[in-house]
């Protein structure tokens, strides 16, 4: 809990802090999803597209929310049109795009990764099962936790994009 304190203070800066529970929750669920499918005959939920697509969505609408709530709807709009308004024409396309591109990426990193670890365990339990897959158990349970952390801290970085609170922690892009 102190570690993603921590990070939220150095990303978001400490009014952020207010966020902590929704990143430990979503940290814990992501990670517990990974380790259910180091479980002889379960799959991991996050090898489920369907699962991360779920989680990525939750963390769209949650920076999206919180951009607004924190910035207003104008200024969260105008976070779109980018540091000089002559080019607004060019990169509201862009930071459109990029803000819808973010819920997919997450999602098919998640999947991509603990559904390829998944496979791995099957294939190396099915050639010499016991022996073969204890190493590759030993370093799922810590891809697990990484990639719930990688999880954890894209969300983060996403919330700081979207808030501006002039202490020092402005939004990457504007």
């Amino acid at each position: 809990m102190l570690g993603i304190r921590g990070l939220i203070d150095s990303v978001i800066g400490p009014h952020g802090r207010k966020y902590l529970p929704f990143h430990i929750s979503l940290g814990l669920f992501i990670f517990l999803a990974n380790l259910i499918g180091l479980i002889p005959g379960f799959e991991s939920p996050t090898s489920n597209i369907n699962v991360t697509a779920g989680c990525a969505i939750i963390v769209f609408l949650n920076f999206n929310l919180i951009g607004i709530r924190e910035q207003g709807l104008l200024n969260y709009l105008k976070h779109f049109a980018g540091p000089i308004l002559l080019i607004a024409p060019l990169m509201i396309p862009v930071e459109i795009l990029s803000t819808l591109a973010r819920p997919f990426s997450l999602s098919v990193r998640l999947f991509a990764n603990i559904y390829g670890e998944d496979l791995i365990i099957l294939v190396f339990t099915g050639l010499l099962p016991f022996i073969l897959p204890l190493p590759v158990l030993a370093l799922s349970i810590f891809t697990s936790l990484l990639q719930a952390f990688v999880f954890v801290i894209l969300s983060i970085v996403y919330i700081s994009d979207f808030t501006s609170h002039g202490d020092g922690h402005a939004p990457a892009h504007g």
